[in-house]
C-alpha cells in the first residue's frame, strides 16, 4: 500500500470515530477491518474519481468520433454522387463529340454533293437545294460544336467537384483517424484507472478475508496492538496485506504483532512530521523544507524496516528501550528543527522561546508515549 497524504479533516473524523467507539472492544472484527483498510479509503476515493473522469473523457472522445464518422459518411456520399455526376458528364461529352463528328461528316457530304453538282453544270434552282443542304449541315455542326463545348465545360466542372469531394473525404478520414486515436488513448487511460481501482479493492477484499480467517486470539491481539495508533491519531497505518500475512504465516505472538504495528506507527510519526515540512515548503517556497520532508520520510522508512527485520529474531520482546529512545530522539530532533526554523523567521526572543518550548514539549510527549507503550506491553 502506498502511503497517502489524506486531508486532515478525513483523518480527524476517522480517528474520532474510533476513539468514541466502545472502549477496548478488541474482539470486533469489523472494527479491525476498518482500521486495517482505512489507509485505502482515500486512495480508493481518488482512484474512483480519476476513473469517473477517465470514463467521461472516453465518452466525450467517442462522441467526437461518432460525429467524425458521420461527417466521413456524408463526405463519402457526396464523393459518390460527384463521381456519378462526373461519369454522366463524361458520357454526355462523348455523345456531344460524336454529334460533332456526325455533323462534320454531314457537312463534308453536303459540300461534296455541291461540288459534284457544280461540276455537272447545275445552276439556279437546280443547284439551290444542294446549297441549302450545305448551309443546314454547317448550322448543325455549329450547334453540335457549341453543345460539345458546353459538355466539355460541364465535364471539367464535374471533375473539379469530384476532386474536391475526394479531398473532403481524405480530410474527413484524417479527422476520423485522429478521433479514433484519442478514443484509443482515452480507453487506455480508463483501463489504467480501472486497474488501479481494482487493485485497491483487491487489497481491501484481501484484508477483509484475512481478518475473517483469523482466530479470536489474533483478532484480539491485532486490535489491541492498533489501540495506541487510534488513541494518538496515527491512523491510517500503511500496513499492506503482505505484512499482515506474516502474522499467520510466521505464527507471530502477541509481542511480535505489537512490534509489527509499532513499526508502522513509527513510519506514521515521521510521515506526519514530513507533512508539516511539506506544508511549510508550499507556504514559503523554500526548498529546504522539502528536503527535510524527504529526509523525515526516509528516516521513517529506515526505522520501520529495522523494526520489521527484527520480528521473529527476538521473540515477543518488542523494541528495546534504547530503540524506543532513539525513535523519540529522531522524531523530536526533526520537530525541534522545524520549531527552530519557524523561530528564526519570527521576530524577537519571545518567539524563539515559544518555539523552543514547543520542541521540548514534542520531545516529552513522544518519550512519554513510547514509554507508556512499553509499559503496556509489559503488563500484557
Amino acid at each position: 500500500m502506498k502511503l497517502i497524504h489524506i486531508p486532515f479533516l478525513l483523518l480527524l473524523s476517522a480517528c474520532l470515530s474510533f476513539t468514541t467507539a466502545t472502549a477496548n472492544d478488541f474482539d470486533d472484527r469489523d472494527a479491525l477491518t476498518e482500521k486495517l483498510t482505512l489507509d485505502e479509503q482515500a486512495p480508493l476515493a481518488d482512484a474512483e474519481e480519476e476513473l469517473a473522469e477517465a470514463q467521461d473523457e472516453l465518452d466525450a472522445a467517442n462522441e467526437v468520433l461518432d460525429a467524425a464518422n458521420a461527417e466521413l459518411d456524408e463526405a463519402n456520399a457526396q464523393a459518390t454522387a460527384a463521381a456519378e455526376a462526373l461519369a454522366a458528364a463524361d458520357e454526355a461529352l462523348m455523345e456531344a463529340n460524336d454529334s460533332v463528328a456526325t455533323a462534320q461528316s454531314d457537312l463534308d457530304e453536303a459540300n461534296q454533293a455541291l461540288e459534284d453538282g457544280i461540276e455537272q453544270g447545275l445552276m439556279g434552282d437546280d443547284l439551290a437545294p444542294l446549297e441549302a443542304n450545305v448551309a443546314a449541315a454547317a448550322e448543325d455542326l455549329s450547334m453540335a460544336t457549341t453543345e460539345a463545348q458546353e459538355a466539355s465545360d460541364a465535364a471539367d466542372e464535374a471533375q473539379t467537384a469530384s476532386d474536391d469531394a475526394d479531398v473532403a473525404v481524405a480530410d474527413a478520414q484524417q479527422v476520423t483517424d485522429s478521433a479514433a486515436e484519442v478514443v484509443d488513448a482515452s480507453e487506455m487511460t480508463r483501463d489504467d484507472a480501472a486497474e488501479v481501482v481494482a487493485a485497491i479493492n483487491e487489497e481491501i477484499d484481501g484484508t477483509e478475508e484475512f481478518v475473517d480467517d483469523l482466530d479470536d486470539r489474533t483478532v484480539f491481539a491485532l486490535n489491541r496492538s492498533l489501540n495506541n495508533a487510534v488513541r494518538t491519531g496515527l491512523l491510517p497505518l500503511d500496513i499492506d496485506l503482505d505484512q499482515l500475512n506474516r502474522i499467520v504465516d510466521e505464527d507471530l505472538g502477541n509481542g511480535e504483532i505489537q512490534q509489527l504495528t509499532q513499526a508502522f506507527e513509527i513510519e506514521a510519526r515521521f510521515e506526519r512530521l514530513a507533512a508539516r515540512f511539506d506544508a511549510k515548503a508550499d507556504a514559503t517556497g523554500r526548498d529546504q523544507f522539502a528536503v527535510n520532508a524527504d529526509r523525515a520520510r526516509n528516516r521513517g522508512q529506515e526505522r520501520k524496516d529495522a523494526f520489521l527485520d527484527r520480528i521473529g529474531d527476538g521473540g515477543d520482546a518488542g523494541p528495546t528501550p534504547v530503540e524506543m529512545s532513539d525513535v523519540a530522539s529522531d522524531v523530536a530532533a526533526q520537530a525541534a528543527e522545524t520549531a527552530s526554523e519557524q523561530a528564526s523567521e519570527a521576530v524577537g526572543a519571545v518567539a524563539q522561546e515559544t518555539a523552543a518550548e514547543q520542541a521540548e514539549a514534542t520531545v516529552g510527549e513522544i518519550a512519554r508515549e513510547l514509554a507508556q507503550q512499553k509499559g503496556n506491553r509489559g503488563r500484557n
